[in-house]
C-alpha cells in the first residue's frame, strides 16, 4: 500500500465511483438495487484514501486515492484468498546444488494478521460472512487504517528527529557559550604569551647587568 501524495489531502472525502459507461447495465437493475448502491456510496463516503469503483461491467474495484498507484486492491485480496491454507514449495539453486523448500500459506490474509494479530481468524471468519458491499466497506477501512498508521508513524518520526536536532543544536550552543566564557576570562594568544614571558625575564636581566657593573668596580 502506498501513501505518497496523500498527507495534505486527508480532509478530502471519497465515495463510491460509478463508471458512466455502466448506465445501460444499471438500467437493467431494479430501483431497489440501484438505491442499495446509493446507500452503499453513503456508507463509504468518509473513506479518505481509497475509492470503490463500479466499472462498466458492474464489477467492483478498490483503487487508491494516490493517482500513481494503479493497483486494484480487491483483485489482490482475492488472489491472496485463493491460496490461503494451501501448500507451497519452491526450489533453491546454488553452486550446482538444489534444495526444495515447502510449507503452507497462512489461513488469513496478511492485512488481517497485521491489524488483528491473534484474533485474525475470528475477524476473517466474520468478514467472509458479510455481503460484498459490506466486505468492500470494511476492507477500505482496513486499508485506510494501515496507511493512516504509517502516515502517523512517519510524522511521529519526523517530530522526534526535529526534537533530536533541536536538542543537539541547544547542546552545541551551550558548549559554545561555556567555551566563550572560558576564553573571555582566561584565554590568550601565543604572541601575548611571549610578551608575558619577556616581562617575567626582565628583572633577572636588569639584576645581572647591575651585578656585572659592581663586580667591575
Amino acid at each position: 500500500m502506498r501513501v505518497n501524495k496523500v498527507d495534505n489531502n486527508l480532509n478530502f472525502k471519497m465515495a463510491l465511483k460509478v463508471d458512466m459507461a455502466a448506465r445501460p447495465k444499471l438500467m437493467k437493475l431494479s430501483a431497489e438495487e440501484i438505491n442499495k448502491l446509493t446507500d452503499f456510496g453513503e456508507k463509504i463516503k468518509e473513506t479518505v484514501l481509497y475509492d470503490v469503483h463500479l466499472n462498466k461491467d458492474l464489477k467492483y474495484e478498490i483503487r487508491s486515492f494516490n493517482p500513481d498507484d494503479k493497483m486494484d486492491y480487491l483483485v489482490e485480496l482475492r488472489k491472496e484468498e485463493s491460496i490461503l491454507g494451501k501448500p507451497y514449495e519452491y526450489t533453491n539453486y546454488c553452486g550446482g546444488c538444489e534444495e526444495t523448500v515447502g510449507g503452507w500459506y497462512p489461513d488469513q490474509p496478511q492485512i488481517f494478521r497485521t491489524l488483528y494479530g491473534e484474533n485474525a481468524k475470528k475477524e476473517y471468519d466474520k468478514f467472509k460472512a458479510l455481503s460484498i458491499e459490506e466486505q468492500l466497506a470494511q476492507y477500505c477501512e482496513m486499508l485506510e487504517k494501515i496507511d493512516l498508521d504509517r502516515i502517523a508513524k512517519r510524522k511521529e518520526d519526523a517530530i522526534k528527529e526535529a526534537e533530536k536536532a533541536k536538542a543537539a543544536m541547544a547542546a552545541e550552543e551551550k558548549k559554545e557559550t561555556a567555551l566563550n566564557n572560558l576564553l573571555d576570562k582566561y584565554g590568550y594568544k601565543e604572541a601575548e604569551s611571549e610578551v608575558i614571558a619577556a616581562k617575567a625575564e626582565e628583572p633577572e636581566t636588569k639584576k645581572g647587568f647591575f651585578r656585572r657593573l659592581f663586580n667591575r668596580a
